[in-house]
C-alpha cells in the first residue's frame, strides 16, 4: 500500500501507524489496570473475551472492508485523543495546576 519509491510517504505512514498503535496499547493497558483491581475473576474473563472478539472482528473488517475499517480506526483515534484531553483537564482541576511564572 505504501509506495516504496517515496521515503517521505513511508515515514509518514510509519509514524501514523506507530502513533495509532501506541494509543491503542495505552488504552488497553489502562483498561486492564483498572479491571485488575477488582477481586473477582468475572470482570477479567469478560474483558479478555471482549478483547478477543473485538480483535477478530476488527481484523475481519480490515481485510473485507478496508475503507470502513480505516474510518472506524480514525473515529476511535479521535475518541482516544478526546479522552486524553478530558483526562488532562480533570487531573489539572483535581491537582490544581499552577500557572507558569511570568518572564521578566
Amino acid at each position: 500500500i505504501v509506495d516504496p519509491a517515496d521515503p517521505a510517504t513511508q515515514v509518514i505512514a510509519f509514524l501514523l501507524g506507530g502513533g495509532a498503535s501506541l494509543a491503542a496499547h495505552a488504552g488497553k493497558a489502562g483498561a486492564r489496570a483498572m479491571v485488575n483491581t477488582s477481586p473477582e475473576p468475572v470482570s477479567n474473563i469478560a474483558l479478555s473475551t471482549a478483547e478477543d472478539v473485538v480483535t477478530a472482528g476488527a481484523l475481519y473488517a480490515a481485510y473485507e472492508y478496508p475503507y470502513a475499517a480505516a474510518g472506524i480506526a480514525a473515529v476511535l483515534l479521535a475518541v482516544v485523543v478526546g479522552l486524553l484531553v478530558l483526562a488532562r483537564r480533570v487531573l489539572r482541576r483535581l491537582f490544581g495546576g499552577r500557572e507558569p511564572a511570568p518572564e521578566t
